[in-house]
């Protein structure tokens, strides 16, 4: 299924099935269901909430908080600082965005690649530069 939010700020979530959901202009609430979902945000500060698939998660302009679910997910920042929390699941974060983003791995055996900005919290495995890795900070 595919939906879409509209001006303001929305709360919109797909359905049990593979799902696309967008955010528009404003502070919208996106959530994916049980199959692999992309979801995406637009601008404004918007949270998007992964579920139980394999889900696809991009945060957009504005302070967006990104949050995987118990599935292998991918999280990317957008061009604003991001809190990402991958939750469960083997995931890939990808947070080089240039702002200072805060990273929560979680559970599992997570791939990250982050700014020498970023803030990293239980992360077992980083990926990026090596002068970018001894800057960013582990918490």
């Amino acid at each position: 299924d595919l939906v879409i939010g509209g001006t303001g700020d929305d709360k919109v979530a797909g359905g049990p099935g593979a799902d696309s959901v967008y955010a528009g202009p404003g502070a919208d609430q996106l959530g994916g269901g049980t199959g692999d979902d992309v979801l995406f945000g637009q601008v404004g500060d918007d949270r998007l909430q992964g579920g139980a698939g394999a889900d696809q998660l991009y945060g957009g302009l504005g302070n967006d908080r990104v949050e995987g679910g118990p599935g292998d997910d991918l999280l990317t920042a957008g061009g604003d600082p991001t809190v990402l929390d991958a939750g469960s699941g083997d995931d890939t974060v990808l947070a080089r965005s240039g702002a200072r983003d805060e990273i929560d791995c979680g559970p599992g055996r997570d791939t990250v690649r982050a700014d020498a900005v970023d803030v990293l919290h239980g992360c077992e495995i980083s990926a990026g530069s090596p002068r970018s890795l001894r800057r960013a900070r582990a918490r």
